[in-house]
């Protein structure tokens, strides 16, 4: 499991039937987050993320935000919000990924 991780292999992609044939074979072997893998997803309600857009920011489920977020260095969250006309049937939501706000020095 450590040298998968190591070599990039991602817990959460999934096929286009949602499943990752190799990850199922030794998630059961999972007791937790490898090391330098703990993510922590929370809703901050009321918080405004102060940072950049990213370019992958766009139409996708909660769990594509999830993904998209970790596999980008630059994201430190993300903000969504109901697409075009409400909830998409599949789930779908305008998510935008934020990178880290510009430092007080910087401006």
């Amino acid at each position: 499991v450590t040298l998968l991780l190591s070599r990039g292999a991602n817990p959460r992609l999934q096929d286009r039937r949602g499943q990752d044939a190799l990850m199922k074979l030794v998630r059961r072997d999972f007791l937790g987050p490898a090391e330098g893998c703990a993510w922590s997803w929370e809703p901050q309600f009321g918080s405004r993320l102060l940072g950049p857009a990213l370019e992958s920011s766009g139409p996708m489920t909660l769990e594509s935000a999830k993904v998209a977020g970790e596999a980008d260095p630059d994201c430190v969250g993300f903000s969504y919000g109901m697409a075009q006309s409400d909830e998409d049937e599949d789930g779908r939501y305008y998510v935008t990924l934020h990178g880290a706000p510009p430092s007080p020095a910087s401006k």
